[in-house]
């Protein structure tokens, strides 16, 4: 069982709150000083720190996927979108804050940033794909409904 808990630094007096499932309609409050807190698991994400693979993504929603590891997520709670990439070889995601104009660009024209390109970590190489019944990325793209990046890496990168 998943839970929608998160830690949530009060932006008045820095305390850090541990809040549970807030679906019931009520804002969550500071148990110190009672400022309404953030009311979403990424109000507190470091874009500079890798956020471990445990954490629980029931309140986004994936908008596009570049591959099985590379994705558009929006919060649900703020709408918020954030670029995505699970880093395969230190079980951790790397994440980056997109604004609008960025998020745009991949929904309208399929164009990814290239901040995550040149680690091939979160890239399937061929004989992870070969495992799962791929012959290539654009292989695994097709069959997974995902539209073909414009701005992919290079072959020496995946």
């Amino acid at each position: 069982m998943t839970t929608s808990a998160f830690t949530a630094k009060c932006p008045k007096c820095g305390t850090r709150n541990r809040v549970g499932d807030h679906s019931t309609g009520q804002r969550p409050i500071c148990g110190r000083c009672k400022e309404p807190l953030p009311g979403c698991a990424c109000a507190e994400w470091d874009e500079d720190e890798p956020i471990p693979m445990a954490i629980d993504f029931a309140g986004f929603t994936t908008v596009r996927r570049r591959t099985p590891w590379i994705d558009l997520m929006r919060c649900d709670g703020c709408g918020a979108y954030w670029y995505v990439a699970a880093d395969t070889r230190v079980a951790d995601y790397n994440i980056r804050r997109l604004s609008e104009q960025e998020a745009s660009g991949i929904i309208d024209k399929n164009v990814w940033p290239t901040d995550f390109d040149g680690n091939p970590a979160v890239w399937p190489d061929a004989d992870w794909l070969r495992r799962e019944g791929y012959m290539t990325l654009e292989d695994w793209q097709t069959r997974s409904n995902v539209e073909t990046g414009q701005n992919k890496p290079s072959e020496g990168t995946r």
